[in-house]
């Protein structure tokens, strides 16, 4: 079976939770015999990851442009842009990387075409895979698709919950299909748990990034003994902090109890120091893959109900209801008094009541094993693509 993925956006982006997951699915399928090419861009969800991606030891440079390396196994073809973001590509650098793919359908000859994303690019992808009699598979992890045009032509159409599987078949009648996280444990899973952080990841508006800059501010001068660590990724920390300290009439550009750490690959060590995570996203969340990890890690959360966290975390936290505004773009509401109040006593009861604790954290462990089971979870994506290839129909 040969399968090319082929994107805008770089797989090998560490800002991106659908890029490191869609990475672990085609090392899996690699792992089960397949053999994939991968052709994109470098754009990237962050500045900060395109620059990781160039101290790659391992990269390339081809001519015209063109960079390659491999990871285990799985070859990777990129194409130089001028911009990190994929808004701002330019129409002659998304010709050149149309030129790249049908070069790659005629000399790699894939049996599978995968992708993902609503653009006349994408589009004109999947026409050209089906005008040479390709099957081709969409990777649905958000609920940002509109409209019919995106899906006509597809085979098959695969996402990470239940939840957005759902979300899809109710509103627009087509079936996707769920297969859950996949997630290498062995990479996240810290040596020692110190247990000793509030931690909030990618702190941007549609993540909660204001509803935890209020937190962190009401805990401040309150319990002064609980620390949150803020992992950057595709927005500073500092433009969440600032809209909420401004709202209150004094601004602030740091608090005594937030340590900022920057975007990094190594996110085991950040598992270690974390006690709780917090995950109030306000935009709809799919498949969090920071709440699987944290399942895996047995670190209870605090998520909103919204999308798929819930799934993501089971019985291993908490989930917020948050109201109606909170979830409107362009995401500037706050929490209430009372709702701060709320999430305060939830955080210090979660370190003072040490009983509370370990009940969340063993049941984390207990979904994990459950449903973020790389290898099962992995048998069943190459179960379908068994079936993909064989022609048998899949109803999307």
């Amino acid at each position: 079976m040969k399968i090319l993925w082929v994107t805008r956006n770089c797989l090998l982006d560490h800002s991106s939770g659908a890029s490191l997951s869609a990475m672990e699915m085609l090392k899996s399928l690699a792992r089960r015999g397949a053999k994939i090419d991968v052709l994109s861009a470098t754009t990237f969800d962050s500045e900060a990851a395109r620059k990781l991606f160039y101290k790659m030891s391992n990269v390339t440079p081809l001519s015209d442009g063109l960079h390659r390396t491999d990871v285990e196994g799985i070859s990777h073809y990129i194409l130089k842009t001028k911009s990190y973001n994929s808004d701002e590509i330019q129409l002659i650098e998304l010709h050149h990387l149309l030129d790249l793919y049908k070069q790659a359908l005629t000399e790699f000859r894939p049996d599978i075409v995968w992708t993902y994303g609503g653009t006349f690019f994408e589009r004109h992808l999947i026409e050209t895979a089906k005008a040479q009699n390709k099957k081709v598979a969409f990777y649905l992890v958000n609920g940002n698709y509109h409209g019919s045009e995106w899906h006509q032509s597809l085979d098959a159409i695969f996402t990470d919950s239940l939840a957005t599987a759902q979300f899809y078949r109710k509103r627009d009648g087509i079936h996707p299909i769920p297969l859950g996280t996949f997630i290498d444990a062995a990479k996240i899973t810290p040596k020692h748990m110190k247990r000793r952080h509030v931690t909030f990841v990618n702190p941007s508006r549609n993540k909660g990034g204001l509803l935890v800059a209020q937190l962190a501010m009401a805990l401040e001068t309150r319990r002064p003994d609980i620390v949150f660590e803020v992992v950057e990724g595709r927005s500073p920390w500092i433009e969440s902090l600032l809209a909420v300290s401004r709202s209150t009439g004094c601004e602030r550009r740091s608090l005594q109890n937030v340590i900022v750490t920057p975007m990094t690959q190594d996110m085991s060590s950040i598992y270690g120091r974390s006690r709780i995570i917090l995950a109030p996203s306000v935009s709809w969340e799919s498949g969090s893959r920071v709440l699987a990890e944290a399942s895996l890690n047995g670190i209870p959360a605090i998520i909103s109900e919204i999308g798929g966290s819930p799934e993501m975390i089971g019985a291993g936290g908490i989930t917020l209801t948050l109201t109606k505004a909170l979830h409107t773009a362009p995401y500037t509401h706050t929490l209430d008094r009372a709702g701060i109040e709320t999430l305060v006593s939830i955080i210090e009861r979660l370190y003072d009541d040490s009983k509370y604790y370990e009940y969340l954290v063993q049941r984390a462990k207990q979904h994990a094993a459950e449903y973020h089971t790389l290898e099962k979870n992995a048998d069943m994506l190459y179960q379908w693509f068994e079936r993909l290839h064989a022609g048998h129909p899949i109803r999307p």
